[in-house]
This record gives structure tokens, C-alpha cells and sequence, in this order.
């Protein structure tokens, strides 16, 4: 997942437990890291339109 990386690890990977499937980014909740695991871009952004579809 180019441009994006976990939260306080800026440069660190993933270990594939974020994915993106069909377009749409995805977490398998089942990561054994400690502390936070968020997703974010490396890249700023000051102005933006968030859309989200949340399941539960």
C-alpha cells in the first residue's frame, strides 16, 4: 500500500494486515502488534472530503 503507513511508525510496514480489496482499504483486526495500529498517509492534506461506509 504505497503512501500509507501505520500510526507512530511512520516508514514501517504493515505486515499485511492492512489490504486493499477491490478498490476498498481493509483491516483483518489481527495484527499481535502493541499500541496503536491506525492507518494514515504519509503524505498532508489541509482540505478534504472524507466518505465513509461503515459496517458493523
Amino acid at each position: 500500500m504505497l503512501g500509507y503507513t501505520t500510526y507512530r511508525k511512520l516508514g514501517t510496514k504493515h505486515n499485511g494486515h492492512w489490504k486493499i480489496i477491490d478498490g476498498i482499504i481493509d483491516y483483518d483486526a489481527e495484527s499481535e502488534a502493541k499500541g496503536e495500529k491506525n492507518l494514515m498517509s504519509e503524505k498532508g492534506y489541509k482540505d478534504f472530503t472524507l466518505m465513509v461506509d461503515w459496517l458493523i
